[in-house]
């Protein structure tokens, strides 16, 4: 009986260890290791905000954010890359600790993305498979599609 009782604890260890932002790796699986590439954030007051064509030579890259198993995240923007911390809590959703290189580049949407990030609340799927983060107070939501699957 004790070695049944140390398997299973040994067991959930190791899945917390593996999963620590996540509340279980099978339900986070849609959410973890993947290309999320940003479609366009719609406001509470119906503002739409969408990335601008990724063409021509002030393009300097388009805006995707990655989130890992142990509990850090990656973003591009059109101008700069991001990195800190998420905590995932079942549907609930943050971003922590977020820092950026500085770049400066003529029409970055820097600023109509990074803030919206800071402020999610949490995330839902659509029917058609697209990532809606959802912000604090009702105050509208990013929409994502993958890109592609990732391994870090």
């Amino acid at each position: 009986m004790r070695t049944i009782g140390k398997y299973v604890v040994i067991s959930v260890a190791w899945i917390i260890i593996l999963c620590p932002a996540s509340e279980l790796c099978a339900q986070s699986a849609e959410l973890l290791d993947k290309d999320w590439r940003w479609i366009k954030t719609v406001l509470e007051n119906g503002e739409t905000i969408e990335p601008f064509a990724e063409t021509g030579p002030d393009h300097h890259g388009s805006f995707h954010i990655y989130l890992k198993k142990d509990g850090q995240f990656f973003c591009t923007t059109s101008c700069n890359e991001w990195a800190g911390n998420f905590t995932l809590n079942k549907k609930l959703l943050s971003f922590n600790e977020l820092s950026g290189s500085n770049n400066i580049c003529i029409d970055s949407q820097d600023e109509q993305f990074i803030p919206y990030i800071k402020n999610v609340d949490y995330y839902e799927f659509t029917r058609e498979g697209y990532l809606r983060l959802h912000l604090k107070k009702n105050a509208g939501w990013l929409l994502f599609y993958i890109s592609r699957i990732c391994k870090f």
